[in-house]
């Protein structure tokens, strides 16, 4: 029997959020203050750890959920910012998922603080 379990997309989320994290490290390097950091974390490692999180986040283990946090209070130390938890995301994603499967139009607001329209 193949053993089923989320727990290799989750060390892929972590690895691929890892490795924009470094390119984070440079533009703070590079003397970008926090509203741009913020703004990098929001686009390049926000958008990896929604992707499907309504899915597999549910389905990972404790180990696994601290893995992702760490890699937003890394985030968090970079940009001076601070950033939302795993379980915060995975509840926006949740409710912009059912918003978008009720067949009405609604106005969310991220735990990034993104304002987004779901239309169905």
């Amino acid at each position: 029997m193949t053993n089923l379990s989320w727990g290799k997309n989750a060390a892929a989320v972590e690895k691929k959020a890892q490795q924009w994290l470094y390119f984070i490290r440079l533009l703070k390097k590079a003397g970008l203050s926090h509203r741009p950091l913020t703004q990098a974390y929001r686009g390049l490692i926000e958008s990896i750890l929604t992707n499907g999180i309504t899915v597999w986040f549910g389905n990972t283990t404790q180990a696994e959920r601290k893995a992702l946090q760490r890699v937003l209070k890394t985030a968090e130390r970079i940009s001076g910012s601070d950033l939302p938890s795993t379980n915060t995301v995975r509840n926006a994603a949740a409710k912009m998922y059912r918003a978008s499967s009720g067949g009405h139009t609604s106005q969310l607001t991220l735990c990034s603080g993104t304002n987004t329209q779901h239309i169905t």
